[in-house]
């Protein structure tokens, strides 16, 4: 009984190690740029073992790169469902769904990802936000902003840099507001920029713009010479 348990574990240790040899090919063939190849290793690691974390999300990848969405999918899918606290499968989705356009579930599979680690996913959280951005949803950029901004607390770089894009985000309403024909709060949002960058030029032009819209040249002019004492500008 002994020597038959022992022959057990030296044949699963044998596969195992074959299973992971080959599962390194498929690594080599990516690197070789050989995706075809590679996506064939790794579906031969799945036939022995179907829930093999890494090869479910390399074959994923590969069928990404070879442009069969559908099938990448199917792979991360998998491996989501059977880690599902674990990031790697959803950002795997991200990248899928990106690929595809399906930007409903881009959010929300972004938004599962910053549910599961709150404080430490930052990709998450510049993803969600880049890609309201390339959307021109300013409102919902804005909010992820918002979110950001407290994880950099302690580093004066990225605070600044974050500081620097919602006032770009806020600019955006603000161009939103002024083509609905809202001067008012156009004029509003320009303001709010100008009160924490003076130097902005593009809010500093189209406040001026507006004031000239609404005939009041004087106003106008008082606020491009504001914008040229901050940056000397003309």
């Amino acid at each position: 009984r002994h020597a038959f348990t022992s022959w057990r574990i030296s044949r699963r240790l044998r596969t195992d190690e074959a299973v992971e040899y080959t599962y390194g090919r498929g690594v080599e063939e990516i690197i070789s740029g050989r995706y075809d190849a590679a996506l064939k290793f790794f579906k031969k690691v799945l036939k022995h073992d179907p829930k093999h974390q890494r090869a479910l999300l390399r074959a994923g990848e590969m069928q990404r790169k070879l442009g069969s969405l559908d099938e990448a999918m199917d792979f991360h899918q998998k491996a989501h469902h059977q880690a599902e606290d674990d990031v790697v499968p959803l950002y795997a989705l991200v990248d899928d769904y990106e690929a595809a356009g399906d930007w409903k579930r881009v959010e929300s599979s972004l938004e599962r990802i910053i549910a599961l680690k709150p404080k430490a996913s930052h990709t998450a959280y510049h993803r969600l936000r880049d890609h309201y951005i390339r959307q021109e949803k300013w409102h919902e950029a804005e909010a992820v902003q918002a979110r950001i901004r407290p994880l950099h607390t302690h580093d004066p770089v990225k605070l600044e840099q974050d500081d620097n894009v919602a006032l770009g985000i806020r600019y955006q309403i603000g161009l939103e507001k002024q083509k609905a024909g809202d001067l008012r709060a156009a004029n509003a949002e320009f303001k709010k920029v100008l009160k924490k960058h003076p130097a902005f030029m593009p809010a500093c032009l189209a406040l001026g713009e507006n004031h000239l819209r609404s005939a009041d040249r004087k106003s106008a002019l008082e606020i491009w010479e504001k914008g040229f004492l901050s940056t000397n500008s003309p």
